[in-house]
């Protein structure tokens, strides 16, 4: 084991992670990225190196600073998009570099879109020292393709306390929100937004879907603009999210979970807002409890969710979404993912490659 005053002469551990396209159109600052924080509160102090990508750069300019930085790290801790691609490249020259990798997808599962990339993931993963994922289901399915790997569960995280804090500012779309009965699905794709509209059809509610993503929202259009009542709004910022979370009715999330844990990140922000969070039993894993802190269904039971919201009393609401609160506070706390991280860092023997 190699010890903390021991990593303190020198070695260099990196970690490099592409910048979200979430976090370009936010007027005030949300917090540090989730992971960063992670590896800044686990790792600072103790003699390494953390980079994340800046914002701005072009992908050759990326690529040369992924591969300038990877070269004198002793540790590497490969996230995905750019940082997979390099950091095998890295890995294949220089065969005793030791990785760690932080993978949303998993290569080979049936339905994901086998790409280039792909093929750099698998290589790195076959290759590493250990597989950090965010899901239940994506470490079954690491366990499943890669059973000799060793697969470390790290639950993501958010700055509960920013998003528990209702920001009073006003809005002109979010007063008008505000007047509404409104079920919310907001962040990437994957989700299944016929179903959403029909379940909110059904309550009597308006669906309102946000994104900020500009060529998903293109997109979406199309279904939006035959559905009068139901709402698509891109590119908000932190103050209007924080207050539409808070005034939703439900955050729905009916979430393709097979190739990556899609809603997740909303997930957690709807839950410190306390937010009554909505989804599969897939994503919940290990993040919420059905009719504790949130409702949770399975796949095959999307047509009980009208029946279940109805049947629901206020005083229940209040209790789940107090307890959503207080687990979004307790599972999502950086620093305590950041002891279970660097456990695991202290364990490699940094100085194998000298021998």
């Amino acid at each position: 084991m190699v010890k903390k005053r021991e990593v303190k002469r020198g070695h260099v551990i990196s970690t490099v992670y592409l910048p979200s396209k979430n976090y370009v159109n936010f007027d005030i600052k949300r917090g540090k990225h989730p992971l960063r924080e992670i590896f800044e509160s686990s790792l600072a102090g103790s003699g390494y190196d953390v980079k994340i990508l800046p914002k701005g750069q072009n992908l050759i300019e990326n690529i040369l600073f992924t591969f300038k930085t990877l070269l004198s790290s002793d540790l590497i801790i490969a996230s995905q998009g750019v940082p997979i691609i390099v950091t095998s490249i890295v890995k294949a020259i220089f065969r005793k570099k030791q990785i760690f990798v932080h993978t949303w997808k998993v290569p080979d599962v049936k339905g994901n879109n086998q790409s280039v990339y792909d093929v750099f993931l698998r290589f790195l993963i076959r290759r590493s020292e250990i597989v950090i994922v965010n899901s239940k289901k994506q470490e079954k399915q690491i366990v499943k393709d890669y059973p000799k790997k060793k697969v470390l569960f790290l639950r993501y995280t958010v700055n509960s306390a920013y998003w528990n804090k209702k920001n009073e500012s006003d809005s002109e779309f979010s007063n008008d929100i505000s007047k509404r009965n409104y079920i919310l699905t907001a962040g990437g794709n994957d989700r299944k937004e016929k179903l959403c509209m029909k379940v909110a059809d059904e309550l009597g509610y308006t669906y309102l879907r946000t994104t900020n993503n500009v060529r998903q929202y293109e997109k979406l259009k199309p279904l939006f603009s035959e559905n009068k009542n139901h709402l698509l709004m891109k590119c908000l910022n932190d103050r209007e999210m924080v207050k539409i979370y808070h005034n939703a009715k439900a955050v729905l999330l009916l979430t393709d979970t097979n190739t990556n844990p899609a809603g997740l990140t909303t997930m957690l922000e709807a839950m410190s807002c306390g937010a009554l969070v909505i989804c599969y039993d897939e994503l919940a894993n290990d993040y919420l409890m059905n009719k504790v802190d949130g409702i949770v269904i399975k796949d095959e039971q999307e047509k009980l969710i009208v029946t279940i919201v109805e049947k629901m009393n206020s005083t229940e609401v209040s209790r789940m979404k107090r307890n959503a609160i207080i687990t979004a506070r307790r599972i999502a706390s950086a620093e305590e993912v950041a002891k279970v991280l660097n456990r695991e860092i202290e364990k490699v023997d940094l100085y194998k490659d000298a021998r």
